[in-house]
């Protein structure tokens, strides 16, 4: 019998400095070569942790800009490469995280005057926000957010503490986080929280964030 070996495929974004041109792009995680989907004409500029994934639509949701200068919050078919929607965007937010139990996209807004954080979520098509909670915070480490869809808890750490925030209820949750984790990931499957722990040795560690 011969054995079938099914791979798994990440979808991604690639800039190629020539033309100032962005592509949508797939990834093999176990060779690291991409294949082109479709060049993205019009975007000239992807801000960092703002991308999330839509696995049930198969959407790649980004926050950049056009070549006038135009802040867009731009949704993208994976399969195809075209362009859905891009409306004009200025929010200051970053962080985004896609609850696919609910279809919700939700992003830490920073206020440009205070720095207080606040968890929002938007609306893709219009660019429209809800506040859902007011974090007792000001900044946080980029790549420390990730997504707990059977709970809808937006989890992120912050001064060695992890946040955690009910997106039904509002609700805030800090607990002392034991160690320095970076790069959060939460497995739905599982029910786990990994992160990556720094110091002599880079390690992977499974989190309790509730303890």
């Amino acid at each position: 019998m011969k054995k079938v070996t099914t791979t798994m495929l990440l979808t991604a974004l690639f800039f190629l400095s020539k033309g100032q041109t962005e592509f949508l792009v797939t990834i093999n995680p176990a060779t690291g070569i991409h294949s082109i989907i479709d060049s993205l004409p019009g975007v000239n500029f992807i801000l960092s942790d703002a991308t999330a994934y839509d696995k049930n639509n198969k959407h790649f949701i980004f926050y950049g800009s056009d070549f006038f200068g135009s802040k867009r919050l731009f949704c993208v078919d994976a399969i195809s490469g075209h362009i859905i929607s891009q409306p004009l965007f200025s929010l200051n937010v970053s962080e985004f995280q896609y609850d696919h139990s609910s279809n919700t996209l939700y992003a830490l807004y920073s206020n440009s005057t205070t720095g207080q954080l606040s968890l929002v979520s938007l609306d893709i098509s219009t660019g429209a926000n809800v506040q859902v909670a007011v974090l007792p915070v000001n900044g946080f480490i980029g790549g420390s957010t990730t997504f707990d869809e059977v709970n809808h808890d937006f989890i992120f750490k912050h001064s060695g503490s992890f946040y955690t925030i009910n997106t039904v209820t509002g609700n805030i949750t800090v607990t002392p986080a034991t160690a320095d984790y970076e790069q959060l990931q939460f497995d739905n499957n599982t029910g786990k929280l990994y992160g990556i722990l720094t110091g002599t040795s880079i390690w992977i560690a499974e989190i309790n964030s509730t303890t």
